[in-house]
């Protein structure tokens, strides 16, 4: 008997073949994506839980929701479906999936010759949930060379391009210096070995996975698609390595007094949502969930990948903790009866980072007394409340509502330790404008870009469109060069809207977008969509009557389009066109009324849909008065250098005299100082930023005493060239985000 296939118009789905198709042409699909597919058209119109999913496509696999929503997203693209209007897929809040389209079962196409066309059946009625016999997974032969897959740990064929499992792309480890290059390659580009000449290291034996039941199914320790290879590929070179970061730790207050007179499974389920918020609140600011600790997690930030805002990733992952649970406590309130609040602790410092052996999903661990410090906050804060120690204090000064609570005894410490609740965020975002609220040094070395921007100024007011680009490697001025031109040059007649791309923004879809529209039509946080829509809707008709088609689009990106615009309707391409075409006509009819400086800062970290607005964008300056300011570090790539009207600024270290002029500006005339200005100079290298933040680190540490412009020497040596190099160097324990 042939095995069946499932139609549902256009597509055709072959589980033999593992192939979708659209008539006659083959829809690519990542293998797992395929499998979600498959198990939704068995089980059409009927409610698919997520564990049912997870427990069905992965089994044995420790992962988190979030692989199934990757899966779903790949799903939604290759059948052109969407969330907001489903034809295919539709999403269940907090629940799961329903595949909504009739489904027939079939015959497969007989080969040539054979008579008769496919005879449609009518499927069978949905059955009870039931996970189907896993598919059948080929593994190497014997005496074949073999390689694990660095996401799923699946022995397979060294020669195997993609892993058979979850279809992560391959990769090597050149076997004498560790480094992890592509598959294909012959020579390894950190130290020349040719690959495959050194012995190799001992293989871990396989071990053979054992099936588990939905029932069965806890959070696990996971890391998304998306981070789990540059996860799994930085193993190497972390054993033992020192690095700088934020360790959280939080748990579900007083969970054994909620689950004394549950059933063990209804504790899990009882558990387990708040415990798999709490990850997908970690995951959404790149941080890796190392341990999961029953009812509760511990996680880091800044290993295995480095961030420079650790800390204050760390925090706004921990107040998306707290607004999370906040709806799923009421529903437990309401149900049973019981508060359920979460507790979180935070710090920030120096540790050695090490591997697990045989951890399959997660291998990290971090050792040292920034660990432990983490956990003692987490049982210093009351229900309800996130702690952190002033290190993680000071490097989110001015970007997070803080409120000290005074020296604390801690167990393991002779002194008491000053911490602090983190109370929510402010309203600066970027490390800058929190320098701008303390008050900034004076402007020094930078006077010639300044003069470049005053130029292309005057250029676009008389209709002729700039682009200028300041261009330099973390610290060295490009905010402070941005914000001096906005503050310095004549900007009256003018329009400036601001907007910045996030270190953690760069997988959110038209972020600086989103911000500049609501500086443009003065929308605040917390406006109902209906406020929304009126306010565009006034506007945008008060500028130009004939802008009343781009309105939808608009609304769309401020996720307030209401549920029956026609809208909606449009495929992904049509939509991503109109919402391209609308953010172009009203920033150039906007200019025609008043010209506008627009102000995008950090491109390095921008989203690919804003990359391909500001690129259309910079195709229709020439004849609009309008100025495009940016700013980005050298790794940024774009197209428009061969523009006529474009300004390329490099900001290089500050010169010597500009570098002495700032650093006598803050110390002072105190002649007991001198020795310490050479030392300053060497050790920042013309850096503004870290001679600045080696400046606030002398007096914070009180080995100077005073204030700008009157310090002296204080508790600590000056002339000592080691404290020196602490207090400046790039990833030292107090270094900031570099602006």
């Amino acid at each position: 008997m042939s095995t069946p296939q499932w139609l549902f118009e256009p597509f055709r789905l072959d589980p033999v073949n593992a192939c979708l198709w659209r008539g006659t042409e083959s829809v690519a699909l990542p293998p797992k994506a395929f499998d979600v597919l498959h198990y939704l058209v068995m089980h059409p119109n009927r409610l698919v839980t997520k564990d049912e999913l997870l427990d069905a496509v992965w089994p044995a696999t420790a992962i988190s929701d979030a692989v199934v929503r990757v899966a779903i997203g790949a799903l939604r693209r290759a059948l052109d479906d969407t969330a907001q209007t489903p034809r295919y897929i539709a999403t269940v809040a907090r629940r799961g999936y329903r595949f909504l389209a009739a489904v027939t079962v079939v015959d497969p196409p007989e080969p040539a010759g054979t008579e008769g066309p496919p005879q449609p059946t009518v499927p069978s009625a949905p059955q009870p949930p039931a996970v189907p016999p896993a598919l059948a997974v080929l593994g190497p032969q014997d005496g074949v060379e073999t390689r694990r897959c660095v996401v799923c740990q699946h022995l397979q064929s060294r020669t195997a391009r993609f892993c058979v499992v979850c279809g992560a792309p391959g990769v090597a480890t050149c076997p004498a210096c560790g480094q992890v290059v592509p598959l294909l390659a012959t020579f390894c580009p950190a130290c020349g070995q040719r690959l495959g000449t050194a012995t190799d290291t001992p293989r871990v034996p396989a071990v053979e996975p054992q099936p588990v039941s939905i029932q069965a199914r806890a959070p696990q320790v996971s890391t998304p698609v998306a981070l789990a290879v540059p996860h799994h590929t930085s193993r190497t070179t972390l054993e033992g390595e020192r690095k700088q970061m934020t360790v959280l730790f939080a748990d579900i207050t007083d969970s054994l007094a909620l689950i004394r007179n549950l059933d063990p499974e209804a504790a899990q389920q009882f558990l387990d949502p708040a415990v798999h918020r709490m990850m997908d609140a970690v995951h959404r600011y790149e941080g890796t969930v190392n341990q999961m600790l029953g009812d509760g997690i511990m996680a880091l930030f800044g290993a295995p990948i480095a961030y420079e805002d650790h800390a204050l990733r760390a925090c706004y992952a921990a107040l998306a903790m707290q607004a999370t649970l906040r709806a799923y406590a009421e529903e437990v309130h309401r149900t049973h009866g019981v508060a359920l609040h979460i507790r979180v602790g935070l710090n920030s410092g120096e540790v050695v980072v090490r591997t697990m052996p045989y951890a399959l999903q997660m291998e990290y661990s971090a050792v040292g007394q920034t660990t432990h410090l983490a956990a003692r906050m987490e049982q210093v804060a009351t229900p309800g409340t996130i702690v952190l120690t002033a290190a993680t204090a000071r490097l989110v000064e001015g970007l997070v509502r803080i409120k000290a609570l005074g020296p604390v005894p801690v167990k393991g410490l002779v002194e008491p330790l000053d911490v602090y609740e983190l109370l929510g965020a402010s309203a600066l975002q970027g490390r800058f404008l929190a320098a701008v609220a303390r008050g900034l040094t004076r402007f020094v070395g930078r006077e010639a870009a300044l003069d470049s921007v005053r130029q292309a100024l005057e250029r676009a007011r008389a209709g002729h469109g700039q682009v200028v680009a300041v261009v330099g490697e973390a610290g060295m001025g490009k905010s402070r060069l941005v914000y001096e031109c906005l503050h310095a040059l004549d900007m009256q007649g003018w329009l400036v809207l601001e907007s910045a791309a996030l270190s953690y923004t760069q997988a959110t879809p038209y972020f600086p977008v989103v911000t500049l529209l609501k500086r443009y039509f003065r929308i605040e946080d917390g406006e109902t969509p209906q406020t929304i829509q009126a306010t565009i809707t006034a506007q945008v008709r008060g500028l130009d009557a004939i802008l009343q088609e781009t309105v939808p689009a608009l609304l769309a990106l401020l996720d307030a389009l209401p549920d029956d615009d026609p809208f909606r309707q449009l495929d992904p391409a049509q939509r991503r066109s109109r919402i391209l075409d609308a953010l172009k006509r009203l920033l150039v009819r906007a200019s025609q009324t008043q010209p506008v400086v627009l102000v995008v800062e950090d491109l390095h970290w921008l989203d690919t849909e804003t990359q391909t607005w500001l690129d259309r964008l910079v195709d229709s300056l020439p004849a609009v008065p309008l100025l495009l300011l940016v700013n980005y570090r050298p790794e940024y790539q774009h197209s428009w250098s061969s523009k006529t009207y474009y300004t390329h600024l490099r900001l290089d270290p500050l010169p010597p005299a500009s570098t002495t002029a700032l650093v006598q500006e803050f110390l002072g005339d105190d002649a007991s100082l001198a020795p310490l200005v050479p030392l300053l100079i060497a050790h920042t290298e013309g850096n503004p930023f870290f001679l600045e933040e080696s400046l606030r680190t002398l007096v914070e540490t009180q080995a100077l005493i005073g204030t700008a412009g009157g310090v002296s020497s204080g508790a600590g040596p000056t002339d000592d060239p080691g404290a020196c190099h602490r207090a400046g160097r790039p990833g030292g324990p107090y270094r900031p985000l570099a602006a």
